[in-house]
């Protein structure tokens, strides 16, 4: 399974229509390379803040902790990295994607409750780490300017 975001804000999709009439593509090519970039080291620092846009990731439920042996620091990523090394990206003069092909991912990213599982019925908190944030939002913003400005001096 993919887990991917979108830009949804209208500005912002308006501001990147705007930079593919301005750069074509070979232009829009170096731009969706740094967006991907952008939010790659953004999910990871979701991952070593254990937050997403400022809200800190719920700890883990003691159960978790004592069937696992882990503590508070290892959410997500019981084993080292695990969920952290399957971050990957790619880009196109169309595109660019921050994603994990894990399939459980999306579980953690929005949260599930799982029924009938070797442990019973659980549920897992929302942890989000895979998302456009409101910080995001302004640096895609700054990094379209950015590149226009390359264009237009």
């Amino acid at each position: 399974m993919r887990l991917e975001a979108r830009i949804v804000d209208e500005e912002v999709q308006a501001l990147l229509r705007d930079a593919q009439r301005a750069l074509g593509p070979p232009g829009m090519r170096k731009l969706f390379r740094t967006l991907g970039n952008r939010q790659l080291a953004s999910t990871f620092e979701n991952f070593e803040k254990m937050s997403f846009d400022g809200e800190a990731w719920p700890e883990l439920s003691e159960a978790t902790q004592e069937s696992g042996g882990r503590g508070a620091a290892n959410i997500l990523h019981p084993s080292g990295t695990h969920l952290l090394q399957t971050i990957s990206m790619e880009y196109t003069s169309d595109f660019a994607r921050v994603f994990t092909p894990t399939p459980w991912a999306h579980v953690h990213n929005e949260g599930a409750d799982l029924e009938g599982t070797a442990f019973g019925d659980i549920t897992i908190p929302q942890r989000t780490f895979l998302g456009i944030s409101e910080e995001d939002e302004e640096g895609i913003v700054e990094a379209v300017e950015w590149h226009l400005g390359q264009v237009f001096g």
